[in-house]
């Protein structure tokens, strides 16, 4: 499964050149032996998957996380060996309940790599024993497959999650949450209103 986190990641780089050096944390992991980013023992870092929703009238569905005290889109980490793609929609349907989504497919038509890759620093938890550690997330984008089905079908895990809401994409854009939600915003609204064609497939 390394190989294909090694494989994954290259096409990551190969459509997003100019995030290279912000990503050299995780490159260097991908590239020392030994390491396992499965591992959630691995403080210098491992990896998790999240899925944004986006609904058709471009609003995105984000949770208030208990721990962080922020709304960021759900997700969490990737089982041993788990393909990042399959456990963003594992994390999505265990967090909110709701399984009507289907992968946005710019996702297929790139070989399944994710919309963006972050390197972010998650804060001690002393209740679960765990230090200062490192996440590297893949995120996916998802689409509805039963319209206006979505506000009645959420049923958020309180055990995780305060609240949920649907944000205009153009108010993530605005500054008041994440840079990686900012990044993700102006990606979708770029290459939806080019119907994904705005990069070829990526092959390795």
């Amino acid at each position: 499964m390394s190989d294909y986190i090694k494989g994954l990641f290259k096409r990551y780089l190969i459509t997003f050149p100019h995030e290279r050096q912000r990503l050299e944390q995780l490159k260097t992991q991908i590239e020392k032996r030994g390491q396992d980013l499965y591992s959630r023992a691995n403080m210098q870092g491992h990896l998790t998957a999240s899925a944004l929703l986006i609904d058709d009238d471009e609003r995105a569905l984000l949770i208030h996380h208990k721990f962080l005290d922020i709304w960021i889109q759900p997700g969490g980490h990737l089982d041993k060996d788990e393909w990042p793609y399959k456990g963003a929609l594992r994390e999505f349907h265990e967090e909110t309940g709701f399984d009507a989504v289907s992968m946005w497919d710019w996702h297929e038509v790139h070989a399944n790599i994710p919309i963006d890759l972050d390197t972010h620093a998650i804060p001690a938890n002393a209740e679960k024993g765990e230090g200062e550690h490192f996440h590297h997330d893949f995120l996916y984008v998802l689409r509805l497959s039963e319209a206006g089905q979505q506000d009645s079908a959420i049923s958020i895990d309180l055990n995780e999650v305060k609240d949920s809401s649907w944000v205009p994409l153009t108010e993530l854009m605005s500054g008041r949450y994440e840079e990686k939600l900012r990044r993700v915003a102006k990606k979708f609204l770029s290459f939806h209103s080019s119907q994904g064609n705005s990069l070829e497939p990526v092959v390795e």
